[in-house]
Order: C-alpha cells, then sequence, then structure tokens
C-alpha cells in the first residue's frame, strides 16, 4: 500500500519485500506449529519461542489472534507487521 502512494506522488519506492509468510500448522486440537520463513524457505520466527515445537500460545494466534488482524488491518490496507528475525540461526527441522 505505501509503495502504491509512493508512486502515485511521484516519490521513490522503499525497498523489496523478503518473501515473509507465516502458516499456522494444527498438529492437534489447541496446539499450532507457526511456520514462518522468508524466500528460500529459511526459518525467521517472530515469536521468542522454539519454532518447531507446538506451543498453546501459536493455537491463540491462530484462532483470535489472525482472524482479527486480516479482519481489522489487511483487508482495511493497513501494512503494519510484527518483526521476524531474518538472522535466525537456530534448527527448526
Amino acid at each position: 500500500m505505501r509503495n502504491l502512494l509512493h508512486m502515485i506522488v511521484g516519490t521513490p519506492v522503499e525497498a523489496g519485500y523478503d518473501g515473509y509468510a507465516s502458516c499456522p500448522l494444527t498438529t492437534a486440537y489447541g496446539k499450532v506449529i507457526m511456520a514462518e520463513f522468508i524466500y528460500g524457505g529459511k526459518v525467521t520466527p517472530s515469536l521468542p519461542l522454539d519454532p518447531a515445537k507446538e506451543h498453546w500460545l501459536c493455537w491463540w494466534i491462530k484462532v483470535t489472534g489472525l482472524p482479527l488482524f486480516y479482519w481489522n488491518y489487511m483487508l482495511k490496507g493497513y501494512e503494519w507487521f510484527f518483526k521476524h528475525d531474518a538472522a535466525f540461526k537456530g534448527d527448526a527441522a
């Protein structure tokens, strides 16, 4: 959205997108692994939790947080996201 506005007024666009994606993977009722990655499949967690383990907090994010975020922010054109750790060195496999 911001880059579209920059183009309309003729100002320089901002740097590119790193391909960040977040996929809540349900493993059992009340348990989710939050798969967060960028281009090339590099793990880039935004939470200070082990990305290879199930967490109830990720379940809450999936069933409550993400729907609120989607309907109240993303669909209205807001571009606010949690910072993800592109320098993550852990093994999430």
